[in-house]
């Protein structure tokens, strides 16, 4: 996707993933992959690259900083499951959360829930008892189906 650019750069120099929340949604802006988010700032999204659909399907349109209206719009008129409804974000550099955010969140309960449902004995049986990935699975439904009040 950026052209070799970033073959043989170390690890900090390569692309950090994420997603634009452009919904607003209580699970955050790609909620497979959880809902705690950071706004990044001014600075930080001069150097933010993004696209729809995911980097995965071969994207063919791109957004970079503060344009992005047009991904936007793609996403919106699209019809994708709600666990893949995101436009992702790419962060080039490295990024250091006290200079490049202006605002760390954690958008809900969900969150928090899916961390604690992993290691609080009684509150899913005994701690480690279940399958990560049927947690995970279980954390996708909430994601997909609404949040936890």
């Amino acid at each position: 996707m950026f052209g070799g650019a970033y073959d043989d750069a170390p690890p900090s120099e390569r692309p950090k993933y994420g997603a634009l929340d452009f919904r607003r949604r209580p699970v955050g802006g790609a909620p497979r992959f959880g809902s705690a988010h950071f706004r990044l700032a001014a600075h930080t999204a001069d150097r933010t690259t993004f696209c729809y659909p995911d980097s995965v399907l071969r994207p063919e349109d791109f957004g970079h900083g503060t344009r992005v209206s047009a991904l936007i719009e793609l996403a919106r008129e699209d019809d994708t499951d709600l666990l893949d409804d995101y436009i992702e974000a790419q962060v080039h550099g490295p990024i250091r959360i006290a200079t490049a955010t202006a605002a760390p969140k954690s958008s809900n309960s969900a969150w928090n829930w899916r961390k604690t449902a992993t290691s609080t004995p009684g509150l899913l049986g005994k701690a480690g008892q279940h399958d990560p990935q049927a947690l995970k699975r279980v954390w996708h439904y909430i994601a997909r189906f609404g949040a936890l009040p």
